[in-house]
């Protein structure tokens, strides 16, 4: 961006802060001249020099970068009915790492190529999910072999980036896609079964490229398994085909077809709900609705218990409430700061951990003394 144009853009945000000229250049810890010479376009601004004037002054990077310069963001909410205030107040901590994002790119670190949206073919949503969730799991290698940790699966194998923090009440997660970056947010407070759900539901969304939305690009998800949109719909069913490929759910009926005992060998395997597992069931054609409706009315700890594996399905259900940072945003961001291209305070945003605080834990150790390395056992345990 040309710097009289950007130098425009501080300045009217200025004017609408009501801050001065000289408490902006304090707050960004930046000489008075030379933010003088910013704003009068004989000046560029380095990467970090922005970003804290967009700290400062309460904007974006992308607002005074203006939209054109980051392409189009869409973003898909997973919600419970009536959960606009909480969704608002998730997308502030969604801006924060779109800024670093954008903060990181600009230093010459940024995202992984994506390969979604993916091409999809005129059919009803659901064999639309299930022609997704096969080619995501071909090209990953993935089979129709389970999926251990998908947090680690979506960042490793589909550069997707998954923060798992404690959002508003009703909120169950969004899904981003700007660019190459793509993010999964999802609620530490619900429990892992729908996490993990959650988590497949917005892959989903990410997959298909869904860039419908109410506001600003924003679509608010409809309840579970309540009427969705066509979107909603193909969302929920790639979740549920992504992470109960129909031939292994087949392999793990007994002879006879759904029983107790195989029900709940299928809830430790998949790690999903018993609702979710219901549907599948019956989308699947290995029960009619009735059947279903039966599955469901189930208690999920009985069948599990009867497996005896029931210390293994107490493991997932202890998630609940663990924070998880994106991974690869995180590494970025580590790389930029150990390289001096952004201060604590970005890293302070991404962790929302206080900034004395990761002083401390950044600092180097200091060297031993002789006397330490004296008294040091020499001898390592590999």
């Amino acid at each position: 961006m040309k710097p009289e144009i950007l130098a425009d853009r501080i300045r009217q945000t200025l004017r609408e802060s009501g801050m001065t000229q000289q408490a902006l250049a304090k707050a960004a810890g930046m000489d008075p001249t030379a933010l003088s010479k910013v704003l009068s376009g004989k000046r560029r601004l380095s990467t970090l020099e922005l970003a804290l004037i967009a700290e400062a002054t309460g904007v974006s990077v992308a607002e005074l970068l203006g939209s054109d310069e980051r392409g189009a963001t869409r973003i898909s909410a997973r919600a419970q009915p009536d959960t606009s205030p909480a969704v608002e107040q998730a997308l502030r901590r969604v801006d924060d790492l779109l800024e670093i994002d954008v903060l990181l790119c600009d230093l010459g670190l940024p995202s992984s190529p994506s390969r979604f949206p993916l091409k999809i073919r005129q059919d009803n949503p659901v064999r639309q999910a299930d022609d997704l969730a096969r080619e995501v799991r071909g090209f990953t290698g993935a089979g129709d072999a389970d999926i251990e940790d998908l947090a680690d699966f979506c960042e490793q194998s589909l550069s997707i980036d998954v923060a798992v923090e404690p959002l508003p009440t009703g909120l169950d997660g969004l899904s981003v896609a700007r660019g190459n970056y793509r993010l999964a947010l999802v609620s530490s407070a619900i429990p892992a079964t729908r996490q993990r759900y959650t988590l497949a539901h917005e892959i989903g969304h990410i997959a298909a490229g869904d860039t419908h939305g109410d506001t600003n690009g924003i679509t608010i998800d409809e309840d579970l398994y309540g009427r969705h949109s066509r979107e909603e719909t193909r969302a929920n069913s790639f979740a549920a085909a992504f992470l109960m490929p129909e031939t292994s759910v087949r392999r793990s009926l007994d002879p006879g077809g759904p029983t107790e005992r195989s029900i709940g060998a299928m809830l430790t395997r998949f790690r999903v709900s018993l609702d979710a597992l219901a549907f599948r069931l019956h989308n699947v054609e290995l029960v009619d609705a009735a059947g279903r409706d039966r599955v469901r009315q189930l208690s999920a700890r009985r069948l599990v218990l009867m497996t005896g594996r029931a210390e293994e399905y107490q493991r997932q259900l202890q998630s609940i409430g663990s924070r998880r940072l994106p991974t690869s945003l995180l590494q970025r961001a580590m790389e930029a700061y150990n390289s001096g291209g952004i201060s604590v305070r970005v890293l302070a945003r991404l962790t929302s951990v206080p900034e004395n605080v990761l002083l401390k834990q950044l600092q180097p150790l200091a060297p031993m003394t002789e006397e330490e390395m004296a008294n040091t056992d020499t001898e390592l345990v590999l």
